[in-house]
């Protein structure tokens, strides 16, 4: 695998292949097929340019309300502060697309949680994980500019684990990811999810492999 030059600081070909052998290992004692997936980043980039005015925005209305100087200016040249608005709004733009911490300090949680939930869906169809033969299809997302995860599976597994299960399980593993262990927070997910997969979901007789055993990185 190619690793893409945004995410080749923060995982090797080894830690890969041993996040795969996780993969063969729970597809190997369980009927699910399980997909992890890293994504760059989950929100839509026509959503930089307002993200970008509205914070140019604010820093404009505060400079003039907490600089009172401005208030000594002459008429003639209070176009300069009329000025800075769309200069700010142009930095803050080119931060907020090239820089994920300024991005996520500018971006509410609850927008990045909204978006890369829409992300998982899409990517759950997009993988064909709905045609899955038993109906156990298990999609482990990372969305790492954002610093969001999902886990998203059929109806019937999103039941045998429930939601507080789930969530328990993202959180300890984005704590790994925050921490710069990128591989391991993926690998705890696997290695967590797989108790209960076993337990559930035993492999079956004739069992195929319906879902490539690898790890899915795309932007």
């Amino acid at each position: 695998m190619n690793i893409p030059n945004w995410i080749e600081d923060q995982i090797s070909k080894e830690e890969i292949q041993s996040i795969e052998a996780h993969i063969a290992k729970i597809e190997k004692l369980s009927s699910a097929e399980v997909v992890p997936m890293i994504v760059r980043s989950s929100i839509p980039s026509y959503i930089f340019p307002f993200v970008a005015l509205g914070v140019a925005g604010l820093v404009s209305y505060l400079l003039q309300v907490f600089i009172p100087l401005l208030e000594l200016l002459p008429d003639s040249e209070h176009s300069l502060i009329a000025f800075t608005f769309p200069v700010l709004a142009l930095l803050f733009y080119f931060l907020i697309v090239k820089n994920a911490f300024v991005m996520r300090l500018f971006t509410p949680k609850s927008f990045r949680t909204y978006f890369a939930m829409i992300r998982a869906e899409i990517e759950f169809h997009r993988q064909c994980m709905w045609k899955t033969r038993s109906g156990t299809g298990v999609l482990v997302m990372l969305s790492l500019d954002d610093h969001q995860m999902v886990i998203l599976s059929d109806e019937k597994m999103h039941k045998a684990f429930g939601e507080e299960s789930w969530a328990e399980i993202l959180a300890h593993s984005l704590q790994k990811i925050k921490s710069k262990n990128l591989a391991s927070g993926i690998e705890h997910c696997l290695a967590s999810i797989l108790p209960k997969l076993e337990a559930s979901f035993p492999i079956e007789p004739n069992d195929v492999n319906e879902l490539s055993d690898t790890l899915v990185i795309k932007d």
